[in-house]
């Protein structure tokens, strides 16, 4: 349901914003910066709608404290870009734990079925009621 969503409203976005080109063109100021504006949102949730299930499979493996310190390190370049020298090793040498982290992990224990729960499922009941 989230896709179809996001899909809906960046086709929305992409129709606004060329109708806004087509329509007024350059002419009026205000409204070329809305249909690029319209233009630009619309392909960035286009974006995001094609790679939505990659998206969620990388929420479901990546721990939240990576993903936020990789959002706090982003916003810190965009702030101060010479910070991108410090901060990329760091989240180089960040991965590299992580990654050692999960080879280091101890495999799930298999659990074996109960007798009692193995002799119910292995008898099905074919008994028909009268009603």
């Amino acid at each position: 349901m989230r896709r179809a969503l996001l899909g809906i409203f960046a086709v929305l976005c992409l129709v606004l914003g060329a109708y806004g080109v087509w329509t007024y063109g350059t002419r009026d100021s205000d409204w070329s910066a809305l249909s690029s504006a319209g233009l630009r949102a619309g392909v960035l949730l286009a974006s995001l709608w094609l790679a939505l299930p990659q998206l969620e499979r990388l929420l479901r493996v990546c721990p939240p404290w990576m993903l936020g310190v990789a959002a706090a390190c982003g916003v810190a370049v965009v702030v101060r870009p010479r910070l991108l020298v410090y901060l990329l090793p760091l989240l180089g040498v960040l991965l590299v734990l992580r990654f050692f982290g999960w080879l280091l992990q101890p495999l799930p224990m298999k659990t074996k079925p109960s007798r009692a729960s193995a002799a119910s499922r292995s008898e099905p009941t074919n008994a028909k009621r009268d009603s």
